[in-house]
Formats: structure tokens, C-alpha cells, sequence
């Protein structure tokens, strides 16, 4: 019996430190604004909420400089009207934001989400072989070449 108590115990003691690690490793905070008026810099794994119709003041910028896990949401403008204030009001590591450049805005919930990519980024990358092995490629352009597929950029 006092063994059955003891492996209760430590499974429990277990089960909590094993909720709090997934916790702290998948979750983005979360910072939730009516409207941006001053420059912000997202430097922090956050997803950056703006909950006002106008998301920007005269002197508000975004720059989403953490590429990997920032983002910047709009939770009440529609992504067609978000790309018309990216030139202005967002720039992604200093750089002005350009939809299907440097990142891509896409409708989320009943507004509109910016996920920022950075300069080198190559989302897929494909292999000859099965299990990740024989030759790979991830320089793909926009496009095809006739058959269907993204043209590969031939590297020098």
C-alpha cells in the first residue's frame, strides 16, 4: 500500500512539471492594444493584438523583428485594408512590410493576422528520398514551369 502511495505521488508530481514545461515551451504571450500610437518593436515570442477599427495612430508603428514566433493581429480589419497600412504602419526588422515578400497577412477570425518572415526564409524543403535523405532542394519561386510545379531557382 505505501508503495501504490508513493508512485501516485511522484506520477502526480510528474504530471505537473511535465504541464508546465509544454506550457512554457508552446505559448506565445499575448499583448492586447485598442491601438498602436508610439513605436513598438516585437523583440519577444507575442502575438500582438489590436482590437480598435483604427489600429494606428499618427505615430504608430509595428516592427516585428522576432520573424520566427511574432506575429501582429487585427482582431476588427480585414486583411484587404491591413495591406493598405503596411507601407506606413508595419515593417518587418526595419524594413518596410510587403505582403507575399517579407511576410503575408491572412484573414484570422474576423480580422486579419501578419506572420513576418525574414529575409532567408525557405519554408519547404524537399528530398529525392524517402526519411529526409538524398539530395534536397528549397529555393522555389512563385509559379511553374508548365508541369504543375513550383520552378526551382538554380543555384550557382
Amino acid at each position: 500500500m505505501k508503495q501504490t502511495t508513493i508512485i501516485n505521488r511522484f506520477l502526480s508530481v510528474a504530471l505537473v512539471l511535465f504541464a508546465f514545461v509544454v506550457q512554457a515551451m508552446a505559448v506565445n504571450t499575448t499583448t492586447t492594444v485598442a491601438q498602436v500610437t508610439t513605436a513598438v518593436d516585437l523583440t519577444t515570442d507575442v502575438d500582438y493584438v489590436i482590437t480598435g477599427t483604427t489600429p494606428f495612430g499618427t505615430n504608430g508603428v509595428v516592427d516585428i523583428k522576432n520573424t520566427e514566433h511574432a506575429v501582429l493581429i487585427f482582431s476588427a480589419v480585414k486583411p484587404s485594408s491591413v495591406i493598405k497600412l503596411l507601407s506606413k504602419n508595419v515593417k518587418i526588422n526595419g524594413a518596410v512590410a510587403i505582403n507575399d515578400s517579407n511576410c503575408q497577412v491572412k484573414l484570422y477570425n474576423r480580422g486579419a493576422i501578419i506572420l513576418p518572415y525574414g529575409d532567408k526564409c525557405k519554408p519547404l524543403t524537399v528530398y529525392s528520398e524517402n526519411k529526409y535523405e538524398g539530395e534536397s532542394s528549397n529555393d522555389f519561386t512563385l509559379g511553374h514551369n508548365g508541369n504543375g510545379f513550383m520552378k526551382n531557382v538554380p543555384t550557382e
